[in-house]
């Protein structure tokens, strides 16, 4: 019997007159104690529990609630009864064999220590090394839980500090290496929660308290269980709380300092960024950038780009500059961006100083306050031509468009300039055709009926067209489904029979529709619900049905397309159609000289005159030479990734594709819990190597080592990267110690044998290198630059020892 851990416990079990009736059906038979004698020693030593009074403890409290649950009388007893009188009842850590025992209280203690050291510990603690332990000195039964343990942990040296604050402060001066703390079993307390928080935990031991009895008295056990049963895990927890955990103020405003402190060092990491930060010079775009006055009418400053772009004047001197007059059109779309500050993806045509047109996609942001505000803008060359601004053969066609329709009916911009109009719709104003083209409708209108109409224009652009009493207004969009331009027509008074009206209004349309169509370059074709063809030009017949527009004008589909395609294009045409929506796909046609060719085909519903139904407009455009620019431009994007990734002296990965892949691999090694190596190596004396042996050879010996290294590497996973100047890094997933250990002496070793002359090291006649080398296992929340930090600092190690060797990092 270990008599540092037992409390006497005499019961004297006084029979009732009658036999016990309560709940628990198993104990019928026998008698129900009415009196349980508790025997203690003098003091609670071999527990050590924090104590105001001598009869106070868990173990007291624990006896005491039992008592009063089971409604059994108990009397704490200290006169010594022997043991041939009654039968004992022992409290234990452990079971003694032979005994009966019952578990009634249990406990997990836990070491607590900095998230970095999370590794030695664990190590020392596996291999029984010794590890410094600290806990507060008043919670004595932890180390009393240690001691009497099962396990051998007598490597564990216990240093008492008298204060929760200067446990945490020996544990930062590195005095301790670990905190010993109590879990309850039935719940955690709220400092141990904020433990969790700042600090990594090991599970260090399971103690269980068992009530043992003799096992000639086995059925006191049953009336132990019973009483022990009506404790639920609440009671118990609370007396974990008042004996063994501290429930103080101390964990919160810790919590508190160390959030402030996070957020205070963010402001000021924030704050020096910005003061580091290189404002955006105009050479440092590659797009043709410059900066003009917020009016739009001045050049101000101008990149490189923007000279080879051949869009600054020859002899334009620099600073402050009226606009050139190939740029002017710049001036109307910066006094629409006023509104938003902004502008963003328009597109525009313009010439350069060597009068080529070329197509533009212009951003812009506004800069600057006050008399400073100004336009910082880029410019991005498309290769396509865009249809913003009309050409003449485009406004030929839009012409013909507005001489269909007998009621006044204009088109023009999003900034209100008018591209195109009838002799109505001029009329309007007492002016001609060719005096209102190219003028904006606020010069025209009166403000009463520019703000009527302005607003509806707006919706109009969102894509939605408007037809009221008086007007409708469309959005008309080019091949790519681009809006460009919205028409305007206005209904006037009947001056025929209305019969007569609708069949010379139905007649100008489709005659307006065969000029428009004839001017398009590209297939296009207009088709009516049932699938009667309207309108078709040259191009759509030729290509799309191998045949002439008048062979096909006016038939139905099934006489020129496939029989396979007709039920298709029929029952895609009335889905469209029901549901009011466009399509545009891709196509691979065969043509009969055997080409093959790419169309990228647009359809949509299309409203025709007179309300007599709905058709579908089709559009279809040669994207032959798209795909394959698509599919070069791919194969450069590829190409121009694995340049990125790639040191381009020895030809190895960089630093950025090393940063990439830290990241990545610790993220794999954290989900299946496997080691991470880094080796960081340093050529030795390589400053006095390039200034002796001049900067050429000093790139050739880069190439060399960085190859040798290369070649030391023998698994796909691992990555060889040039970290900057002479120094090298090798990232190893699932290598532990030993492993790295091997590789970078391998390393070393192959330096060493190239036998490349070095005069003027101080370690050897060769050129040599130093490594620095750690392997941890990765933890969720901890930083993957940490594991490059202890890699530099072992590199440093081995810079102190001598150089010319690999030293894994030791903690000092």
């Amino acid at each position: 019997m270990l008599s540092n851990l037992c409390v006497a416990l005499l019961l004297c079990l006084t029979a009732c007159a009658s036999a016990f009736a309560s709940g628990n059906a198993g104990l019928l038979e026998t008698e129900k104690p009415v009196k349980l004698n508790v025997m203690l020693p003098a003091e609670m030593a071999p527990y050590h529990f924090y104590q105001q009074q001598s009869h106070e403890g868990l173990l007291v409290d624990y006896w005491r609630l039992w008592g009063e649950r089971s409604d059994i009388s108990v009397v704490f007893n200290q006169h010594d009864i022997s043991q041939r009188d009654v039968a004992l009842v022992w409290t234990r850590l452990n079971p003694r064999a032979g005994d009966i025992a019952l578990p009634i209280l249990s406990l997990q203690l836990h070491l607590y220590y900095a998230s970095s050291d999370g590794d030695m510990i664990t190590q020392q603690i596996s291999q029984q090394q010794p590890v410094k332990v600290g806990y507060v000195v008043g919670k004595g039964v932890l180390p009393a839980f240690l001691h009497q343990g099962k396990q051998d942990l007598s490597h564990i040296q216990l240093v008492p500090v008298h204060s929760t604050l200067g446990l945490l402060w020996q544990l930062y001066q590195g005095e301790i290496d670990a905190l010993l703390m109590a879990h309850s079993a039935y719940k955690s307390g709220i400092n141990l929660v904020l433990l969790d928080v700042v600090l990594a935990h090991h599970q260090l031991l399971n103690v269980n308290m068992f009530a043992q009895v003799d096992a000639s008295h086995g059925e006191l056990v049953d009336w132990l269980s019973w009483g022990n049963n009506l404790i639920g895990w609440e009671d118990k927890a609370d007396l974990m709380d008042l004996w063994v955990l501290s429930e103080d103020l101390l964990w919160w405003l810790l919590a508190l300092v160390l959030f402030t402190y996070l957020v205070l060092r963010a402001i000021v990491v924030n704050i020096m960024r910005a003061m580091r930060r290189k404002p955006l010079s105009l050479d440092d775009c590659a797009f043709p950038s410059f900066n003009i006055s917020y009016d739009g009418k001045y050049l101000l400053s101008y990149n490189q780009s923007f000279i080879a772009h051949k869009l600054a004047p020859i002899g334009l001197l620099p600073g402050r500059q009226a606009l050139p007059d190939h740029l002017l059109v710049l001036t109307s779309i910066m006094a629409a961006g006023q509104e938003d500050g902004k502008i963003s993806q328009q597109m525009l045509s313009m010439k350069n100083v060597a009068g080529h047109q070329n197509s533009y996609l212009l951003n812009a942001k506004r800069r600057g306050k006050g008399k400073r505000k100004h336009w910082f803008c880029q410019l991005c060359e498309l290769k396509t031509e865009v249809d913003f601004r009309p050409s003449d053969s485009h406004r030929q066609m839009l012409l013909a468009m507005l001489q269909s329709h007998i009621t006044p009916a204009c088109i023009k911009d999003k900034q209100g300039v008018i591209l195109a109009a009838n002799a109505a719709w001029a009329g309007q104003f007492g002016l001609k055709v060719k005096d209102v083209i190219g003028k904006k409708d606020a010069d025209l209108f009166s403000k009463h009926e520019f703000a009527l109409i302005k607003p509806i224009e707006q919706s109009v652009w969102l894509g939605k067209a408007v037809e009221q009493s008086e007007f409708f207004i469309v959005p008309l969009t080019d091949e790519r489904g681009v809006k460009y331009a919205i028409m305007s027509v206005k209904y006037g008074e009947q001056q025929m029979p209305l019969s007569q009206h609708q069949k010379l209004s139905w007649q100008f349309w489709l005659d307006g529709c065969e000029d428009i169509f004839s001017l398009y370059p590209d297939p296009i074709a207009l088709v009516d619900k049932s699938g009667l063809c309207l309108v078709v030009n040259d191009a759509f017949a030729e290509v799309m049905v191998q045949s002439s527009s008048e062979q096909i004008r006016g038939k139905h589909i099934r006489e020129f397309l496939a029989p396979d395609k007709v039920e298709w294009n029929i029952n895609q045409h009335q889905s469209l159609i029901e549901e009011g929506r466009s399509v545009k796909y891709e196509e691979l046609s065969f043509l009969p000289d055997g080409r093959k060719v790419w169309f990228e085909v647009a359809k949509s519903p299309y409203s025709l005159p007179n309300n007599t139904g709905v058709g579908i407009l089709m559009l279809a455009r040669d994207i032959s030479e798209r795909k394959q620019t698509e599919q070069q431009l791919a194969d450069a994007v590829a190409k121009l990734e694995d340049l990125s990734f790639v040191d381009g002296l020895t030809q190895v990965a960089n630093r950025r594709c090393f940063d990439d892949k830290l990241q990545y691999f610790w993220k794999s090694c954290v989900r299946e819990a496997q080691p991470l190596a880094v080796v960081l190596m340093d050529i030795d004396y390589f400053k006095p190597y390039n200034d002796n042996y001049g900067h050429q050879q000093g790139d050739d010996t880069l190439v060399q080592v960085a190859q040798a290294i290369a070649l030391s590497s023998k698994r796909a996973t691992d990555l060889v990267a040039r970290y900057g100047g002479e120094e090298f890094v090798m990232l190893l997933p699932d290598t532990d110690k030993r492993g790295a250990l091997m590789i970078a002496e391998t390393v070393r070793e192959k330096i060493e044998g190239l036998g490349i002359a070095h005069a003027h090291s101080q370690v050897a006649k060769v050129v040599t290198m130093s490594l620095g080398v750690v392997s941890v296992v990765p933890q969720v929340g901890q930083d993957p630059m940490k594991l490059v930090q202890l890699a530099d600092k072992a590199l440093y190690q081995a810079k102190e020892s001598g150089r010319n060797q690999a030293q894994f990092y030791r903690p000092r």
